[in-house]
């Protein structure tokens, strides 16, 4: 197997120094995400707060779907849920969320926790 190698020459203030070049050098990587417990991960979809009322929920296929105030049903998946959450909500329970808007699968909402009540 035979190996070139590439030297590229640095000019500074103490003269010019060769480096050896490496194989990717000229590819930029991309920006990681300083997550703790999940490095190099993208950060999880956020949109505009929303609010609405249970209508479905499928339990054994782990989602839901939201009447928003615009009377548009938004889907929702156990893993959009706070701490547990999804295992006590009721049909008609109040609850908050973001709403996200992908113009392929349609509505999503994110972040679902049941609302305080005020009665």
């Amino acid at each position: 197997m035979m190996t070139t190698a590439i030297l590229t020459r640095h000019s500074g203030a103490r003269g010019t120094t060769a480096t050896k070049a490496r194989k990717g050098d000229d590819v930029t990587t991309p920006n990681a995400t300083l997550r703790s417990g999940r490095p190099n991960q993208p950060l999880p979809p956020s949109g505009r707060p929303a609010s609405g009322r249970i209508v479905r929920i499928h339990a054994g296929k782990s989602h839901g779907f939201i009447l928003d105030a615009d009377s548009r049903e938004v889907f929702f998946h156990r893993s959009d849920t706070r701490w547990g959450t999804f295992n006590t909500l009721l049909v008609g329970d109040a609850v908050a969320f973001e709403l996200i808007e992908d113009r392929v699968s349609g509505p999503r909402a994110t972040a679902v926790r049941r609302e305080a009540s005020s009665d």
